[in-house]
């Protein structure tokens, strides 16, 4: 936190890369409250963009928005003053161009300077066409960028030109064993929390946030005993194998990075697969009772799987 913190403050574009679930957004999250009373912070949920133009769209309005909020204070349901009175020209190239100028300046009407803080890219390709191919274009919006990426998507993202663009670059490793007590103490709000538990807790957590977390939730609020909760795991990684390697490497995915679909292109690289092979092996899993549908967080339609430990996924 404190280097990224300092890179932003002395505007150095950042890189911070990180398996999933290792806590990059809730990492980023409080870096946007800690760096509010200095800079104007944009957060982007760039999962909702799909290619430059959609990025740039959501990012002038969420540019836009947060200025009509602060400018509205405690006011509810402030009116938001945006201008889209432009149009948008056919070819994607003239809708960039337009976008970007909108942007530009939008960002000059801003009497802070403005850091965005960009989540969830939706593709490898997508990063490195916008901090490689557009790198001289971003550079003139005149902001400073925080940009956080899995580590699968790290060579992506600092692919010549790209590489010159971030001029930070912070790698979220494994929370040490001391780190995860500490980050299950806080989790469970609770001071005269079982040291023990505490203690068993953190390592079966492998050093993973996200995975410490769900077994903390399991064993303190569902009342799942520890024991059982990491037999369950143990259970669908057998049952798994048993069904075959593709079977079993799609649950250990699974069991690392959470819920996700056929055609997530972050799994489908991870396992170098098709989607057709991924749909596949998922209706394998299914069959089984192993996995089950889950709501997607974007929507879309989607269907997204998750793996059933207590008979529900």
């Amino acid at each position: 936190m404190d280097r990224i913190h300092d890179s932003a403050a002395r505007r150095l574009n950042t890189l911070v890369v990180g398996e999933r679930r290792s806590g990059k957004t809730s990492l980023l999250r409080v870096l946007q409250g800690r760096l509010a009373s200095r800079f104007h912070v944009v957060m982007l949920d760039a999962g909702l963009s799909h290619d430059a133009a959609s990025f740039l769209s959501l990012f002038l309005f969420s540019l836009e928005r947060e200025a009509a909020l602060g400018r509205a204070g405690a006011v509810s349901n402030p009116r938001l003053d945006l201008d889209y009175s432009f149009a948008l020209p056919a070819t994607e190239t003239e809708r960039v161009l337009t976008l970007l100028d909108a942007v530009r300046h939008a960002i000059e009407r801003r009497e802070r300077g403005v850091v965005a803080i960009v989540d969830d890219l939706r593709t490898a390709e997508l990063a490195h066409r916008l901090f490689g191919r557009m790198r001289d274009e971003l550079w003139m919006l005149g902001c400073t960028w925080i940009v956080a990426a899995d580590t699968q998507d790290r060579s992506a993202l600092l692919r010549p030109p790209a590489d010159a663009f971030f001029e930070t670059v912070i790698e979220l490793g494994p929370l040490d064993h001391r780190d995860a007590a500490e980050l299950v103490r806080r989790r469970l709000a609770d001071e005269d929390a079982d040291p023990d538990l505490v203690e068993r807790l953190a390592r079966a957590g492998e050093g993973n946030p996200g995975r410490t977390i769900e077994l903390a939730r399991e064993v303190v609020v569902d009342g799942i005993p520890l024991g059982e909760a990491t037999s369950r795991r143990t259970d669908v990684r057998f049952r798994a194998g048993k069904l075959g390697d593709s079977a079993r490497r799609l649950v250990e995915d699974l069991l690392t990075y959470g819920p996700a679909s056929a055609s997530d292109e972050s799994l489908l690289r991870r396992l170098n697969w098709t989607r057709a092979r991924a749909t596949q092996v998922f209706k394998q899993l299914e069959a089984e009772g192993i996995v089950g549908a889950v709501p997607a967080r974007s929507g879309g339609g989607r269907k997204v799987y998750g793996l059933n430990l207590n008979g529900e996924a």
